[in-house]
């Protein structure tokens, strides 16, 4: 039986995890669903893939499909 990786509601309105431990689970456990999924219809296209984990503002540690460049860019 596999073990869930737990989340709450973060402040924030996301899905946040409680540390970046579990963050980094959920992270795998999400790559490889997505994995799966892509094998059994064939292709990737339309499909997004969470790629790293960051902390926000209110203490949450969420999962995004934005690479840190990106984040740069737009943070800057």
């Amino acid at each position: 039986m596999a073990r869930r990786t737990g989340y709450s509601m973060c402040t924030c309105g996301k899905r946040g995890y409680g540390d970046a431990h579990n963050a980094e689970r959920a992270l795998g456990r999400v790559t490889a669903k997505r994995r799966r999924i892509r094998a059994a219809v064939g292709t990737a296209r339309g499909m997004k893939f969470e790629q790293r984990h960051y902390e926000c503002d209110f203490g949450g540690v969420h999962l995004t499909s934005m690479s840190r460049r990106q984040y740069e860019e737009v943070a800057a």
